[in-house]
């Protein structure tokens, strides 16, 4: 019992070790714990046009005519 105790503690001081080793200082290049910039989240532009032709209403509409056109027989 002891055992599990002592490697949780362990752990639990080797990650605390891990995680105050991982902040360097901002001029250094590292991740520090400075002020982020604040910048505008960036959006994608949004598709007016469908993306596909089988999106497109039109498309659908132009086969549908030449479709029911092949589809008649000639008079």
């Amino acid at each position: 019992m002891y055992v599990l105790v002592g490697m949780l503690l362990i752990g639990a001081l080797l990650f605390a070790l891990w995680r105050m080793s991982g902040t360097a200082s901002p001029s250094a290049g590292g991740r520090g714990a400075g002020p982020r910039p604040t910048t505008p989240p960036v959006r994608r532009p949004t598709r007016r046009e469908p993306l596909a032709p089988d999106d497109n209403p039109d498309f659908l509409r132009e086969l549908d005519r030449r479709a029911r056109r092949e589809d008649d027989p000639p008079a």
